[in-house]
């Protein structure tokens, strides 16, 4: 090993004086001082300005890259949509032996169940997307432009159908259950590539259905008469009931959005809006929002809480057609409204109703059937309800 100590260290010949070497050049800027002033300062900083690179300055900005990947999705879904149908009713093409000397032929890293590898893909011919290609093969890419890795469409299809059943499985979870099928160590990137092609798929998806509503003539209002068809179906010469329809409505604040202005940053740019119409927009709900203030407080809290309660069916009223509601229920039922009443924004002190004031949209809120079908659905922007 070599020692410090041993070195020569007096030996003065093997050092440079830079001092001099650094006097000699001339400042940025000055690199004409020694010429005349016959305008030889104006050819040498042409010369320099022709020789030297320029700087590249990148105007975009990452607040609207959640929107420009939206754009490029929509510019396919058509094209999508089309190859899927393809891929249901035929099936993936065969690569023959042939075929891989074509030079449209390439891999690509895929991902399912069952397998996670390099795939062999053959571009199909008068097409305008590299999604096209991966569609047709059941895969869908994870960026709408050249894209990294290919998900397959029956794991997207599967995590679908398991969403409906268990709302809480995650995206995330699904990318960290693939890499322990795989034996891989978890890769986190791995839940935006999903979320991306999956986001796509629900477009595919929604594209087909109205493709195939336009098909059965079903009009705009058509899921909301046919949501629940044991509630809302009327049969010929069908015996009315007393209660024909019945359901329930109420809010849950366990899904909060904290308003930008309490954030870092901006607010990323996403115009997508859901094509159901069980959704009840905020313009709609807007309506509605200065209909207590219009109308005159008559009675006070206990006036209004007593008219509930005249409301209500009396012990001995005929209750055959409402099996499931006795006299128990009944008093359980008016003391869920004194409950209500109470905890309203408007009947809680001031403390109470600026709770909510970190939040731009409090919860959701709801109305159910008596079967668990959703009728109706909206935010509860900056509501104080509790």
């Amino acid at each position: 090993m070599l020692d410090i100590g041993d070195q020569d260290m007096g030996n003065d010949s093997d050092w440079e004086d830079e001092v001099q070497d650094g006097l000699r050049q001339l400042p940025p800027g000055e690199e004409g001082f020694l010429q005349s002033h016959a305008g030889g300062e104006a050819v040498l900083q042409a010369v320099m300005d022709g020789i030297t690179l320029s700087k590249h300055i990148d105007s975009r900005t990452r607040k609207n890259r959640i929107q420009q990947r939206i754009n490029a999705w929509q510019r396919q879904i058509p094209h999508l949509a089309e190859q899927y149908l393809k891929w249901k009713h035929e099936g993936a093409p065969v690569l023959g032996d042939s075929d891989t000397e074509v030079e449209t032929v390439w891999s690509l890293e895929t991902v399912s169940f069952s397998d996670l590898k390099s795939r062999v893909f053959r571009h199909i011919p008068e097409i305008s997307y590299v999604n096209e290609t991966l569609v047709r093969n059941g895969f869908l890419g994870a960026s709408p432009e050249k894209p990294s890795l290919a998900i397959s469409l029956e794991l997207l299809e599967i995590y679908r159908q398991l969403r409906r059943v268990c709302p809480r499985f995650s995206l995330d979870a699904l990318g960290r259950a693939l890499c322990h099928i795989h034996h891989l160590p978890r890769h986190p990137y791995l839940a935006d590539q999903i979320s991306s092609a999956y986001d796509c798929f629900l477009e595919i998806q929604r594209h087909i259905q109205g493709r195939h509503n336009i098909a059965l003539r079903r009009s705009a209002n058509w899921e909301q008469e046919n949501v629940c068809a044991p509630c809302l179906y009327k049969t010929a010469d069908e015996p009315p009931l007393k209660f024909s329809f019945l359901a329930a409505m109420d809010g849950n604040n366990s899904l909060k959005l904290v308003d930008s202005t309490f954030r870092a940053g901006s607010v990323r740019t996403d115009n997508r809006v859901t094509s159901s119409k069980r959704w009840i927009s905020p313009e709609d709900v807007d309506v509605f929002k200065d209909e207590v203030n219009r109308k005159c407080a008559t009675s006070s809290y206990l006036n209004a809480t007593a008219a509930v309660l005249d409301d209500l069916p009396e012990a001995d009223v005929d209750g055959d057609d409402v099996a499931w509601l006795n006299v128990t229920e009944i008093d359980e039922l008016a003391q869920c409204v004194n409950t209500c009443v109470e905890r309203w924004r408007n009947a809680g002190p001031e403390a109470r109703k600026k709770m909510f004031a970190l939040f731009a949209v409090a919860g959701i809120f709801l109305a159910v059937c008596r079967h668990g079908h959703v009728l109706v659905i909206c935010d509860m922007i900056r509501s104080g309800e509790l």
